[in-house]
């Protein structure tokens, strides 16, 4: 009860970042998620050519993800999240102009650049946000205001999809130009909310350095690089969710490939919406400073994508391995953020929240790496591969904080940065 009066007396803008997390989730996760279907089967594009189109949005967090960091150590909170939502907006209804007007021959390269450009805005929010909410959340309450987060992104994920199958948007160019306006309505609501609170000053911009200067104290801290490493191979298996499931339910037939897409979807969401909460209670529980904590995530995703491979026609299958996958991403994700606080070099948590972003390089190779391997091998082949490049993460994860334990001057940097007001993780 203590902790729950605890997390009601958070700082206002924490809440506000929790449920734009939500919002922009229902928007974005009615639309672009069927990117796959709609050029597959709108446009009759092949799965190669497509998973460029999909690979491209990873590129962008990619590139993005350290200079949005920097941008908004450096020049404020404000602006770089104002920023990032409006231009989301704009680019969401280049996609239905695009959509509509274009031809199969071009829509794919010209889906590629928005795409890109959309994701270079869109995940310009998350490292903001979560650098936001980390500065004015004391550390005792990082685990549970962490997992709430991915508790609200997920309720816009599941909320997304059921709201486009009941409009008619699955896979239809209509759903962008509705999800450009919820974009646009938050980023008003979100405008006039900061306007009326006062931010702390820790947001509004905390570090004098350069930009080199930025890039030296990410590069010196080993344990934060082989933890996104290890990100990144996780990933591999993460973003099967929106490429390599899209690709096996083709086989359904169009019509039911859609509904049981959006169906899954769903699922996804809901199962974290149910079980996101006591689990990260049962982490808290049993200490999120645990690396086999972790490990345990790791195995669950593997696992369930390897289920997809097996499942053929049979959807049950292809249900069970979602919520298995899904038990793996609420036990990886949400951690994950909490000890990329832990790994930030003093004044540089946003910077660190957006380095993070190269573990994008796994959802870059696998719509392409799946996609391949489909064309060329059976399902159960193609995702047993995936599944082995997931467990590759397990002894990165072991070696990233094996080595921040091992080391007195990377744990005593970290307990003396200024993280909400308490000290690091301890890792066991």
């Amino acid at each position: 009860m203590k902790t729950i009066e605890r997390m009601l007396d958070l700082h206002p803008i924490v809440w506000m970042l929790l449920t734009g997390s939500a919002i922009i989730r229902i928007a974005t996760s009615m639309s672009v998620p069927f990117i796959a279907i709609f050029l597959t089967t709108q446009k009759k594009t092949g799965m190669f050519e497509t998973g460029w189109s999909l690979s491209a949005a990873a590129l962008a967090t990619l590139l993005s993800g350290f200079f949005i960091g920097y941008i908004s150590d450096r020049f404020g909170f404000k602006r770089t999240i104002l920023g990032s939502i409006l231009l989301s907006a704009l680019l969401l209804i280049m996609f239905a102009v695009a959509g509509y007007a274009l031809s199969s021959g071009l829509v794919v390269l010209v889906f590629s650049v928005i795409n890109f450009l959309f994701n270079l805005a869109r995940r310009s929010y998350d490292p903001v946000a979560q650098a936001g909410i980390a500065e004015v959340t004391p550390q005792e309450l990082k685990v549970q205001v962490f997992g709430l987060r991915y508790w609200f992104v997920n309720v816009g994920s599941t909320l997304g999809p059921i709201i486009g199958g009941i409009l008619g948007f699955s896979g239809k160019t209509d759903s962008f130009i509705v999800a450009g306006a919820i974009y646009f309505s938050f980023f008003l609501m979100l405008l006039y909310g900061l306007r009326k609170l006062d931010l702390p000053p820790i947001l509004a911009g905390s570090t004098q350095s350069r930009f080199i200067d930025a890039f030296r104290a990410i590069r010196a801290s080993p344990s934060l690089m082989r933890f996104i490493v290890a990100l990144a191979f996780f990933m591999v298996g993460y973003s099967q969710v929106e490429s390599g499931l899209a690709y096996l339910l083709h086989q359904l037939g169009e019509t039911q490939q859609r509904e049981f897409f959006a169906a899954l979807l769903a699922i996804n969401g809901l199962t974290v919406l149910i079980l996101q909460i006591p689990l990260s209670a049962f982490v808290k529980k049993i200490g999120a400073d645990k690396k086999y904590v972790l490990y345990s995530g790791t195995i669950l995703m593997a696992f369930g994508v390897f289920l997809w491979g097996l499942a053929g026609l049979d959807r049950w299958i292809y249900v069970l391995g979602m919520v298995i996958c899904t038990v793996g991403e609420i036990i990886v994700l949400p951690l994950s953020s909490v000890w990329i606080d832990t790994f930030a070099p003093t004044g540089y948590r946003a910077t660190s929240f957006g380095v993070s972003g190269f573990s994008q390089i796994g959802v870059i190779a696998a719509p392409l790496l799946v996609g391949f391997l489909l064309e060329i091998s059976s399902p159960w082949f193609a995702m047993g591969m995936i599944a082995l490049i997931v467990l590759l993460a397990t002894p990165l994860f072991h070696s990233s904080v094996q080595r921040y334990v091992s080391s007195p001057t990377l744990r005593a940097a970290a307990t003396a940065s200024p993280r909400g007001s308490g000290g690091a993780l301890k890792a066991k």
